[in-house]
């Protein structure tokens, strides 16, 4: 044992009894897994789908929204770039993968795009062609592409989402598939692994 832990007041029997404690909690985490193995293997990647749909709904209700045409000119338009050095990314990069993933869309899955984050913007409204969204940037700004069910979303975090002529999006108020038996299931499952992995501390 190091002079360290000594020091600390830490005893070759208190470590003993943490490792076998980590070893018990891993047992546990198993069995779980194993518990909602079957389950999982057939509805928890539907979950998953389920609260992305339940996210987008909810923007889709409560923020601006914005249709433009899939192409670069547009795009261009859309996506408020800050020309800070420290960006990540360059705003070519963004409307280059936005599109990309927009023309791989595919009708039978969820997919979702890589999060851009950009740099600090002032307070004011930010003009989408003809129309605006008004926003406030503290510090920064962030767009991400949901390709749902063959329907591409952009959401820009604080703003709205933009949508994009071309593709059969659900009539209003945005009914996604839905199964509510399922999302209680998976909370279920999730506060079982919750209340485990917090019991080791």
């Amino acid at each position: 044992m190091s002079i360290i832990l000594e020091t600390l007041g830490i005893t070759a029997t208190d470590i003993k009894r943490v490792e076998q404690q980590q070893q018990e909690h891993e047992k546990d985490v198993t069995a779980l897994k194993k518990k909602w193995s079957s389950w999982l293997k057939e509805y928890e990647q539907q979950a998953k789908n389920q609260r992305i749909t339940v996210m987008l709904r909810k923007n889709l209700l409560t923020t601006s929204t914005e249709t433009i045409s899939a192409t670069q000119k547009a795009l261009n338009k859309t996506v408020a770039w800050s020309s800070s050095r420290y960006n990540e990314n360059k705003k070519t990069d963004v409307v280059k993968s936005i599109l990309k993933d927009i023309a791989t869309i595919d009708p039978d899955t969820i997919k979702i795009g890589p999060q851009f984050t950009t740099g600090c913007f002032s307070e004011g409204a930010h003009s989408y062609g003809e129309n605006s969204f008004n926003a406030k940037f503290s510090s920064e700004n962030s767009y991400r592409l949901y390709c749902v069910y063959g329907s591409p979303y952009l959401l820009i975090e604080g703003m709205g989402i933009v949508l994009f002529e071309g593709f059969n999006y659900p009539p209003h108020p945005f009914l996604f598939p839905y199964d509510a038996e399922i999302e209680t299931k998976y909370q279920e499952y999730e506060n079982e692994m919750n209340h485990l992995t917090s019991s080791i501390f």
